[in-house]
């Protein structure tokens, strides 16, 4: 688990807790409409989660909604007559839809589809439909099971809202299953992959073609790279064609110049985040304009003094953590 989960999980329910006051102060306000009723339930559902007869999740300062149980009943049987709860066949093919969908981004509407599937079975365990809620979770985990790739970047926040939820609960099964299937992935994601780049600077100076003086040394064969300089941009331009089971949505690219010292010790002398877009398996990275002071690539030579000696100097990009 990673240290900053269960500080995750106490601020998240302590937003959920502070959200429902908020709704809970305007339920009888004119303009409180469907929309609301139906998150307001969500909310009284979520911090239900958290009162487990086992003592709760195991970290300390948990959010409380200071709710009796009495209350809550009575108002989630008052807030079900005022909205109404979508179908599961529905939620369950946006699901299918979102994880079949490779140019959707993880963190948008996939991850919004599998929080739909979360607030329902919610809702559902709160009014005591327990068979609905565990079918339902079922179901939305057999979907995930089958395309365990698309989900594997949320492994951190699956395990951060399993701390929030009783751990025997058909949706703490739900967010571990995005957890189980997620370690298949990871360990070949994108941080084990560095591109060594070779400048011979002589091609450099040959203007307008598409001769950069910018070559990639393919140390990772499975990873195949090219470089090329658009012609509509003026960028110079990686393609890096992915395999399948290396996921992107937890890394993101730099530009590095490091000097390895006479004692082995690396240091860099240059570092940018690059921009970066991803369509399907290729993954596009920029390097900036090919000239001018927007250029990476000048802009990453000109820190390299005279006086080292450019045999331990290396152009890499590299794979980061994205927080």
């Amino acid at each position: 688990m990673h240290p900053t989960e269960p500080n995750l999980a106490s601020s998240f329910l302590s937003r959920s807790r502070d959200e429902l006051q908020a709704l809970l102060a305007q339920k009888d306000a004119p303009d409180f409409d469907a929309t609301d009723a139906y998150r307001l339930l969500v909310l009284l559902g979520r911090m239900a989660q958290n009162a487990d007869e086992d003592g709760g999740p195991d970290h300390a300062e948990i959010a409380t909604d200071g709710i009796s149980e009495e209350r809550r009943r009575a108002l989630a049987a008052d807030l079900r007559t005022r909205c109404e709860l979508p179908g599961e066949d529905q939620l369950l093919a946006n699901l299918g839809r979102e994880l079949a969908d490779d140019a959707s981004p993880v963190a948008g509407a996939l991850h919004d589809a599998i929080l739909d599937v979360d607030d329902l079975a919610t809702i559902s365990a709160l009014l005591g439909a327990d068979e609905p809620s565990d079918r339902l979770c079922r179901m939305a985990t057999r979907l995930i099971h089958a395309s365990s790739r698309r989900t594997a970047s949320l492994a951190r926040w699956a395990r951060m809202r399993m701390l929030t939820c009783r751990s025997q609960s058909a949706l703490s099964a739900l967010w571990g299953a995005i957890v189980s299937e997620a370690s298949q992935w990871q360990p070949v994601g994108l941080r084990r992959i560095a591109l060594a780049l070779r400048y011979e600077p002589v091609q450099a100076l040959a203007a307008e073609d598409q001769s950069t003086g910018l070559l990639i040394e393919e140390l990772e064969a499975e990873f195949p790279a090219r470089l090329y300089l658009d012609q509509a941009t003026r960028e110079l331009m990686i393609d890096l064609e992915l395999p399948s089971n290396a996921p992107v949505g937890a890394c993101r690219p730099v530009f590095l110049v490091i000097h390895r010292t006479a004692t082995g010790e690396e240091q860099i002398l240059f570092r940018a985040a690059l921009r970066h877009e991803q369509d399907g398996r290729d993954l596009y990275l920029s390097l900036g304009p090919q000239h001018g002071p927007e250029s990476l690539l000048r802009r990453a030579l000109d820190t390299i003094s005279a006086a080292v000696d450019v045999s331990t100097v290396r152009l890499t990009i590299r794979f980061e953590d994205a927080d």
